[in-house]
């Protein structure tokens, strides 16, 4: 009896992986990927990168940006070509 639930988790999480394939295959789908650092820029200035750099890099900031960041990021999502 313990089985028969575990295959069908099993097969629902299959079904899902295979949606996310197919869905992920299709070309005009496009992922965006973003880090939002609780680290302020002034702490890791010394790496030699300015912030516009970070920000190229999807690296945004929280903290010193807390209220443009989320504009900042979907700004950059919505300009992507």
């Amino acid at each position: 009896m313990l089985l028969v639930p575990y295959l069908m988790g099993a097969a629902l999480i299959g079904i899902g992986a295979l949606f996310l394939l197919l869905w992920l295959a299709d070309p005009a789908v496009t992922l965006h990927s973003f880090i939002i650092s609780n680290t302020p820029y002034d702490e890791i200035e010394y790496w030699g990168m300015s912030k516009e750099d970070l920000e190229d890099r999807h690296v945004l900031f929280q903290k010193e940006d807390e209220r443009i960041y989320v504009e900042a990021m979907l700004n950059r999502i919505l300009s992507h070509d």
